[in-house]
């Protein structure tokens, strides 16, 4: 709280207590995903403020004179300051969001490590003793790719919680929502030709089922089609395509 208020510096703010600038941040973050401006922002910050500061010679809290939630309270008050309403898919792409940047987290660190820990001392003994064979190259590359993917996810998870409902970045949010859905959709895929090549008994199909092999790639499929569907309530009324 001390470095939020030390960020944003304003004439004869002392009135304001911790609770008040824990309110504002609050609020803040409603509005900040949204498309405004700096300018717009600025304005909007400094009007909150300002309440809070009459309210305090009140003594009343800044909590206490919004009188609602902080999610109601910053769609008031973008509407009234803008002139526009939030994005409606924003809690949706947020939430979708966050689960991306678990997912990224959780398997950049699982894949990670498994490559490190366990890939890379063989890899070296086989390097010293001639080279890598065809596998091994593979296990590289593979390793790889599945380190950029995980990367690539958390950072699309990031960027979307951070613009959930700025309706200015739909078009991208759809490419990534269609990149995402493309790629769980190639890892069930990817499983499913993996079990028929194995010539998969319906007793292996059941432990996969038990093991949650498909769960995964299926949640991500459900994911990504909720982003996409969410970018899809964001569009602007005005946007032809």
């Amino acid at each position: 709280m001390k470095t939020y208020k030390e960020k944003h510096v304003y004439v004869d703010d002392s009135s304001l207590e911790d609770e008040d600038w824990m309110t504002l941040r609050k609020i803040m973050r409603q509005i900040s995903c949204c498309e405004v401006d700096e300018g717009e922002l600025e304005g909007i910050r400094r009007e909150i403020i300002g309440m809070a500061k009459e309210a305090r010679v009140r003594g009343r809290s800044l909590r206490e004179e919004i009188g609602e939630s902080e999610r109601t309270f910053a769609e008031e008050i973008f509407r009234a300051s803008t002139g526009r309403e939030m994005a409606p898919g924003r809690k949706q792409l947020k939430g979708v969001g966050i689960f991306f940047i678990v997912y990224g987290i959780v398997y950049l660190v699982h894949w990670g490590m498994r490559f490190l820990f366990f890939g890379t001392l063989n890899l070296m003994e086989s390097y010293q003793g001639g080279g890598l064979d065809n596998f091994e190259q593979m296990y590289v590359i593979w390793g790889i790719k599945e380190i950029i993917a995980e990367i690539s996810i958390l950072l699309i998870g990031i960027w979307t919680v951070r613009h959930c409902g700025d309706r200015r970045r739909r078009k991208k949010q759809k490419i990534a929502g269609i990149c995402l859905l493309v790629y769980f959709g190639a890892i069930l895929t990817e499983i499913l030709i993996g079990y028929a090549a194995w010539s998969a008994t319906v007793w292996i199909a059941l432990d996969a089922i038990a093991y949650g092999v498909f769960l995964i790639p299926l949640i991500g499929i459900i994911a990504s089609g909720i982003y996409l569907s969410a970018v899809g309530r964001n569009k602007k009324d005005w946007d032809e395509d």
